[in-house]
């Protein structure tokens, strides 16, 4: 007979363990990316995003420091987090920072694309996604 071997089934505490070890920044992110080649994602954005647990909005500030692409991004709360990381993916920017989520540290991914109006963007962390699009604003970003 022709028994074929089924894996054992995980138990699900160590599929989340693995799911959020997956989630670690992509090593494809760099600390350092010329800002010239981010040049029209440069300048202050309003991001507003719909998720299943509703609608916010959270602002993206990117600028050229020194030569190299900087950032910050100030969270519905108004918090301020650091861009920690960058990648060039063709068209589009993805942006790496984490946050303090509940006493511990929680990594938060960034992907944003040119569209008609703006950017499109997707948000995502552990157990947590969210898109919409972000528009110029008008005022300069924090130095």
């Amino acid at each position: 007979s022709d028994k074929r071997h089924m894996p054992a089934p995980r138990p699900i505490h160590s599929i989340l363990a693995i799911a959020t070890l997956s989630f670690a920044v992509p090593s494809a992110l760099s600390a350092q990316i010329p800002a010239a080649e981010a040049q029209s994602f440069l300048g202050a954005w309003e991001a507003e995003m719909q998720a299943a647990q509703g609608t916010f909005e959270f602002d993206i500030f990117l600028r050229d420091q020194d030569g190299q692409l900087a950032g910050e991004v100030t969270d519905p709360q108004g918090d301020t987090n650091a861009i920690e990381q960058f990648a060039l993916t063709g068209a589009g920017l993805v942006l790496a920072y984490s946050v303090n989520f509940g006493g511990q540290r929680s990594n938060i991914r960034v992907s944003l694309a040119p569209n008609a109006t703006g950017l499109s963007v997707i948000l995502e962390m552990p157990g947590f996604t969210a898109d919409g699009v972000a528009e110029r604003m008008e005022e300069e970003p924090p130095q």
